[in-house]
């Protein structure tokens, strides 16, 4: 083992060893490092009884935008498992992504990551319109809503579909509010196109 001084690390293939107080703890972590020293400053450590009502917390507040800035990237059944994956990884992690300063935007770019990874597919699966049903939705605007580029979709159905605020589409996507209205007016000038609709 290297002679490493306190809160050194040295890249490792699988997983990360932090000495905690004489103990070894072993985390799997996207990028793996070996910690020898000083355990990093994840914030304090959590009891199992605080991590879950810490993490029931989290889950109860962000549940529902995680899922639904997934499904509108993905389509509701990849969107809904995307989820789910990304609040598993978050829950074996949370020591560690309970202290960063954006935990859901966090999950949404491993839900995100794992999905893309997962389908071949790039074409998104959204159901099907019923003309009888009322009120009355265009039946082209699922495959037009498809066809638009994946930031476009998700910003357009977070804005239009979900009622989020732009700050928020902003903060949970990770980009500025001028990216956000960029994309949210480029989508929308393609609908408007794809369903031959003119303002």
């Amino acid at each position: 083992m290297p002679n490493l001084g306190p809160g050194r690390c040295l890249r490792s293939g699988l997983r990360s060893l932090v000495l905690d107080s004489g103990k070894v703890r072993v985390l799997r972590l996207g990028l793996s490092l070996l910690y020898w020293g000083e355990r990093p400053n994840w914030g304090p450590v959590l009891t199992e009884e605080t991590r879950a009502d810490s993490f029931t917390e989290f889950v109860a507040e962000h549940e529902t935008k995680l899922r639904q800035s997934l499904t509108a990237a993905f389509g509701v059944e990849r969107g809904k498992d995307a989820a789910a994956e990304s609040l598993a990884y978050g829950w074996e992690q949370w020591d560690r992504i309970s202290v960063m300063a954006n935990p859901v935007g966090y999950l949404y770019r491993v839900g995100y990551d794992r999905a893309r990874r997962a389908s071949k597919r790039r074409t998104i699966r959204l159901p099907s319109v019923d003309v009888e049903r009322q009120p009355w939705v265009e039946p082209g605007l699922p495959d037009a809503f498809a066809s638009l580029a994946g930031q476009q979709r998700i910003v357009v159905a977070l804005l239009h579909g979900y009622q989020w605020s732009m700050s928020e589409v902003a903060e949970h996507l990770g980009i500025t509010k001028a990216t956000v209205q960029t994309h949210n007016q480029r989508g929308l000038d393609r609908l408007r196109r794809k369903l031959g609709v003119e303002l």
